[in-house]
């Protein structure tokens, strides 16, 4: 048993590695939105008087939220698809020691 979780420990780490190699540029990504959006925010303060088309709103919204939440959601599915292996691994262990 000891063996098989030293095994899992390191199939961890190494999904743990690549995980982290996969976020980077999610996350320059999300440095590059946070700039555009704080530009937009200082436009927006520039020129309050300016009236926003329909479109101009969704992007926007979509920049300052929709952009943030999509790469959230996107992190986390990868990460589910990543340590589903792992989660397996363990849950045969757990099932083959009597532990579940």
């Amino acid at each position: 048993m000891l063996g098989d979780l030293a095994s899992l420990k390191l199939q961890f780490a190494d999904e743990r590695d690549k995980l982290n190699r996969i976020q980077g540029p999610f996350l320059i990504a999300i440095v590059l939105f946070a700039l555009v959006n704080w530009t937009m925010l200082i436009m927006a303060s520039l020129y309050a008087s300016y009236t926003l088309s329909c479109w101009q709103e969704a992007g926007l919204v979509f920049i300052s939220v929709g952009v943030y939440v999509a790469v959230g959601i996107t992190l986390e599915i990868i990460a589910r698809i990543k340590f589903r292996s792992v989660s397996n691994e363990l849950e045969n262990i757990r099932r083959t020691r009597g532990l579940s």
